[in-house]
Order: C-alpha cells, then sequence, then structure tokens
C-alpha cells in the first residue's frame, strides 16, 4: 500500500476508508498530558510530518492501574485506524526487524517455547524459563544483581553483581545459607550479630538479656577465653569441676 497516495487521496476523498494496518517510527513518547500517547511518522511519507499524539493499545489500562510500557524513539510500531479513518490511528503493537533484533536467540526448543523474557532499554531482565525439570525465574538488574527463583531444586538464590555476597533459600536441603566475602549483619532494634570474615563474631544485645541454652553445652578458645561481668553466677545441679594446670581464685 502507497501511504502517501492513500493519506491524500482519502483527505481529498473522505468516503474513502483505509483498512487494515501499516508500520510507523516513534518520534516522541512525552506525553505533555501524561496520557500515555505517542507520536509516529509514516516511513513512506516525508519524515517531517508526523501524527498528532495518539493512544497505544496495552495489555491492560484502567484509572491509575494497568501495564505501563512505552516504546522508545525510533521504534518500529504497527498501526490500525479506527473505522478505517486514517487521522485516528491507534498503535496495537511494536515489531522487530533486520535491525532491532529480540532479546532472545535461543527461546525455542523441539518447537516449543522454552524461554521467555521481558528486557528494558537499560538491560532490566525478567526471564520465564519453561522447560521440564528446568523451570525457574530470574530477574536481573544491568550491574548483575539477581533473584533466581528454580523450582526443580526448591530454591531461591539472591546475588549481588560481585558475586562475592549472595543469600540461599534451599527448601529441598532445608536450609537457608547467607555467604559473604565481607562481613555478615543480623540487626533488631539494639541487638545484633556481626560475622566479619576478618575480625570475628560479636554478639551483642545491649542492655537486654542475652540466652543461650540447649543441650550439652561447650566453649572451647584456641587461646584465652575470658568471662566479665559485674555479678557472675556459676551453678551445677550436679558437681563443678574447675581444672587447671593453676587455678587462681582471688
Amino acid at each position: 500500500m502507497n501511504i502517501n497516495y492513500t493519506v491524500e487521496n482519502f483527505r481529498e476523498n473522505p468516503e474513502h476508508k483505509i483498512y487494515g494496518v501499516t508500520i510507523g517510527i516513534v518520534t516522541g513518547i512525552a506525553d505533555p498530558e501524561n496520557l500515555g500517547r505517542i507520536k509516529v511518522k509514516f516511513p513512506h511519507r516525508d519524515g517531517e510530518r508526523q501524527t498528532d499524539w495518539i493512544r497505544m493499545v496495552s495489555l491492560m489500562a484502567g484509572s491509575s492501574r494497568g501495564i505501563f510500557w512505552l516504546p522508545e524513539v525510533n521504534d518500529e510500531v504497527l498501526l490500525a485506524f479506527n473505522h478505517g479513518n486514517i487521522d485516528e490511528p491507534y498503535v496495537i503493537g511494536a515489531l522487530w526487524n533486520g535491525q532491532d533484533k529480540p532479546p532472545e536467540t535461543a527461546a525455542v526448543e523441539q518447537n516449543k517455547v522454552k524461554i521467555r523474557k521481558i528486557k528494558t532499554t537499560r538491560g532490566h531482565e525478567v526471564t520465564f524459563t519453561d522447560k521440564q525439570n528446568e523451570d525457574k525465574l530470574e530477574v536481573k538488574t544491568p550491574a548483575g544483581n539477581t533473584v533466581i527463583m528454580e523450582d526443580q531444586g526448591k530454591k531461591i538464590t539472591v546475588k549481588d553483581a560481585s558475586g562475592n555476597n549472595s543469600i540461599i533459600l534451599d527448601g529441598q536441603g532445608r536450609a537457608v545459607t547467607a555467604e559473604s566475602g565481607g562481613k555478615i549483619t543480623l540487626k533488631a532494634s539494639s541487638c545484633s550479630i556481626i560475622i566479619d570474615g576478618s575480625a570475628g563474631i560479636t554478639i551483642d544485645s545491649g542492655s537486654l538479656p542475652l540466652k543461650i541454652k540447649g543441650g550439652p553445652t561447650e566453649i572451647k578458645a584456641a587461646a584465652n577465653l575470658k568471662a566479665e561481668g559485674a555479678i557472675i553466677d556459676i551453678k551445677g545441679q550436679g558437681p563443678v569441676n574447675i581444672a587447671g594446670a593453676i587455678v587462681k581464685i582471688n
């Protein structure tokens, strides 16, 4: 279809309609009324001429809700016309082409879709892997921070871009593993537990009680062991044994 001829012919003969769709190139996305509209030019027309602000189709739209996903300037889009009226176009979708390619090239296996992906211009990614025994969902930032949820191993992994810090929730192994190349801090109000790979472990409950309770309990130091307090009580329901090469009681 020659869009130049069609447009001019329509304007001269209003009874003529354009049924079907045509492609366009996005030229503007900063809608002054914030209605999610865009401007488009037709490749077959003078490049300086473009549409007014026109609406585009969304997967869901309503009052302060819906899926808000604008194209970028220079993206290729597909347009349809209201009752064939060339002055009332709607953007009904976006198109890949020989220059703008899909973000995933290995999405199909044995004629079945195994990967579906959402990827933004900056590189934020949401990847759905739909494959037997490999089902997972991955969320990734441009820098490489990731959250991976895997059904096969019943595992959720949160990892930073450096790869040195991670938290793994292992449903199959019934375990939670937090790993850091430096320090791990657990904090609740004034209480904290700090695990520092270069300085040791510090448990601080501030002025609140610190209680350790369990079955047989062993406290062992490779060097000095020091217990200090305003008042210290040592009590056993049976014998209390204190042994050492030298025992000093002051």
